[in-house]
């Protein structure tokens, strides 16, 4: 298998998001997406962590999450730049609880870090369907959507790369 040919993000570009009209109450809710326990600090922290992990072993998957852990640090800025715009503080937490490195998954099993990527990826999907049910700010939607296809394509690379390594086992 060709690591280097999986896909890993949809567009080159996330969707910019004019926000004409402040509104604390949808940066606060965009603070989960950007900061919570499921959340893109806690991906991007995760696959970094993972690709640090998996160097040793295999190049070309470490490379392939550490490019994941770049596109989600892209979904990470554009929600700052989201939370800012909408007259809110773009602080690492969510719910009042500062983010943590206990949010990390420190598996050093590459199956185990399969499986929770994908739970996670799922999750991260569900929460920002969530906030885009409860935004009063409709044009940030489009963004989110842009995420969350983004986030269908890691599952994807994630799912790909696991069906390798379980069938070679």
């Amino acid at each position: 298998m060709n690591i280097s040919t999986i896909k890993w993000k949809c567009l080159d570009k996330l969707p910019e998001v004019e926000i004409i009209t402040p509104n604390i109450r949808d940066a606060v809710l965009l603070q989960n997406n950007y900061a919570g326990c499921v959340s893109e600090t806690t991906a991007v922290m995760t696959y970094m962590y993972q690709s640090y992990v998996i160097k040793p072993f295999d190049d070309e998957i470490a490379t392939l999450f550490e490019k994941i852990a770049i596109q989600e640090m892209h979904h990470h800025d554009a929600l700052g730049n989201c939370i800012t715009a909408l007259g809110g503080n773009p602080i690492i937490a969510s719910g009042g609880r500062y983010w943590t490195g206990k949010n990390v998954y420190y598996s050093t099993n590459l199956k185990e870090m399969l499986i929770s990527n994908i739970e996670s990826e799922q999750q991260a999907i569900d929460g920002y369907r969530y906030t885009i049910d409860k935004l009063n700010t409709p044009c940030i939607a489009v963004l989110l959507e842009a995420i969350i296809d983004d986030e269908k394509i890691h599952i994807q690379a994630f799912k790909e790369i696991l069906e390798y390594i379980t069938f070679w086992k």
